[in-house]
């Protein structure tokens, strides 16, 4: 007997593409089934459960299929241009932009430019093996996403997703983080991440740790390259204070809602009760409803203060300076209601938000041992209240996506009695061409 594996290359959907939205409705309406928890996902493994109903429905498959992006954009402070090629085994993106990141080296004309995605793509009908450059979102929300959400630079990675079983699925990454310094002294930094999920058809129960770790002429360690190891319990034997973060979610598929979820993160669990450290938590919670060819969601999220944070400074939840976890970092509540609606070309997307958000973050000095009197919404507190608007459109040959949005902020910027009305507008035009 002849033994042999069968290696499908296909197409991703880059973390930031406008057509999850369309994905989250077309899922919500039962055209399709596809698991979100991890991004980025390959086409092949969204699953057509019916036929398209009506051309809103047909045009949506269509959009599906990889195409080559040739896109120029601008928003109201830089504008910015990309290549982006998602063809079978292979994925490149290069981004231009006019506006100054903090991290990269100009080039002439006052321009940046850096190659964001960059790898291969492995898929076969079980597994998925992706090796390069690319963004990871994990979780189950809407807006949040605690542990990783897929706004920092990209990750230089190996990335492991296996679905081989009904009821279980497991994925797993590696990275090299950049390195920080402090008095000319060279500290690396590296970062592993595990997720299970078990469901059925009512139930989705996830588990994912991730661990930042690093050190001067430290290495990287074999034991965090073991998916099937705990990070936690392995650091404690070791005898290591590296960053170790839990995230447990929950989703339930009610008949009147599409899906109602919940989450704990948990940022260093404290196992020795004398090693005090702040309660570093988040939590996360809400519902998604679809009807016609739209839903719409709910969501709360909030974090204390000290998440994201480490007594050792090279172990903050960093990636060249911004919060790996949620976009809004630590302490902070927000809720946010959403509306999405397909269109025969598109989609639409209107939603309202309020947000307070106190002064502490990852960059503040946290001394291991000091008890707080306060965990969340600590110093000046902001205040926000806003909305924002967009709109994808799609054809054959060219992809427009306009979005705008504005806020009115008491504390703007945590500044006691300052108030201020903030908006922004982002205009990006992409040409599509099929690359044979």
């Amino acid at each position: 007997m002849n033994l042999f594996i069968l290696v499908i290359f296909t197409y991703l959907v880059p973390v930031n593409s406008p057509i999850y939205n369309e994905i989250k409705s077309a899922k919500s309406t039962g055209l399709i089934e596809v698991d979100l928890s991890c991004l980025p996902i390959d086409t092949r493994s969204i699953k057509i459960l019916r036929k398209p109903r009506n051309e809103t429905e047909k045009n949506f498959i269509k959009r599906l299929k990889s195409q080559t992006a040739l896109s120029f954009g601008i928003q109201e402070d830089r504008g910015d241009a990309s290549i982006n090629i998602e063809k079978k085994n292979f994925f490149w993106s290069v981004n231009l932009t006019t506006k100054s990141s903090g991290r990269m080296r100009h080039w002439k004309g006052n321009l940046e430019g850096e190659f964001s995605r960059a790898g291969i793509n492995l898929f076969t009908k079980n597994t998925q093996v992706i090796i390069g450059r690319d963004f990871i979102r994990w979780g189950v929300g809407e807006e949040h996403f605690p542990i990783l959400s897929g706004e920092t630079p990209s990750f230089d990675m190996i990335y492991f997703n296996w679905t081989g079983r009904k009821y279980i699925n497991f994925a797993f990454f590696t990275s090299v983080l950049e390195p920080v310094f402090e008095d000319s002294v060279a500290y690396n930094r590296y970062i592993s991440g595990h997720k299970i999920k078990f469901s059925n058809s009512k139930f989705s129960l996830y588990f994912t740790e991730s661990v930042l770790y690093g050190g001067e002429d430290r290495q990287i360690e074999p034991y965090y390259l073991n998916p099937f190891m705990i990070y936690y319990a392995t650091q404690w034997n070791n005898n290591y204070d590296d960053n170790v973060l839990w995230d447990i979610e929950l989703c339930y598929n009610l008949k009147t809602l599409d899906k109602v979820y919940g989450g704990l993160f948990i940022d260093d669990f404290q196992y020795d009760k004398t090693d005090y450290e702040s309660p570093k938590l988040a939590f996360l919670g809400g519902f998604r409803k679809g009807f016609g060819a739209s839903y719409l969601s709910f969501e709360y999220a909030m974090s204390y203060d000290w998440v994201y944070n480490h007594r050792i400074f090279w172990n903050r939840y960093i990636h060249y300076d911004k919060v790996i976890g949620d976009n809004n970092g630590p302490d902070f509540d927000m809720i946010s209601l959403k509306y999405v609606s397909m269109t025969r070309i598109g989609h639409y997307t209107i939603k309202l938000f309020t947000r307070k958000k106190g002064d502490n973050s990852p960059w503040f000095k946290y001394h291991k041992g000091e008890k707080i009197n306060k965990y969340f919404l600590t110093g000046v507190v902001e205040k926000r209240t806003g909305m924002d608007i967009s709109n994808y459109i799609q054809t054959k040959n060219m992809g427009l996506d306009f979005s705008m949005g504005i806020y009115y902020a008491k504390n703007f910027e945590n500044t006691l009695n300052l108030n201020a009305i903030r908006g922004w507008i982002r205009l990006n035009l992409a040409i599509l061409f099929n690359v044979r």
